[in-house]
């Protein structure tokens, strides 16, 4: 498990998980980790970052070479959404 970041308000915390040969992105309460999870990204994820309004997490989906770099918001509430391909 890689800890990536907080919300700015502390109430969640985001984290990369191995699930097979790829790096998910999970979200859990940051007060208790264990209580559950929820894939955020459902697809390879490096690098995230959470905005400092805490509403989105960006993260780009290759650990070298051409990527792409998506957001998601942090409550989950929809897909990730493609920013810019080709990133080098």
């Amino acid at each position: 498990v890689y800890i990536e970041y907080t919300t700015p308000d502390r109430n969640w915390i985001f984290y990369r998980r191995a699930v097979g040969d790829q790096n998910r992105l999970f979200r859990s309460p940051a007060d208790n980790p264990k209580a559950g999870k929820s894939v955020v990204a459902k697809r390879q994820c490096f690098g995230s970052v959470v905005d400092p309004s805490g509403k989105w997490i960006y993260f780009n989906d290759l650990p070298s070479g051409p990527s792409t770099l998506w957001r998601i918001p942090t409550d989950g509430s929809s897909t990730d959404q493609r920013i810019v391909e080709g990133i080098q």
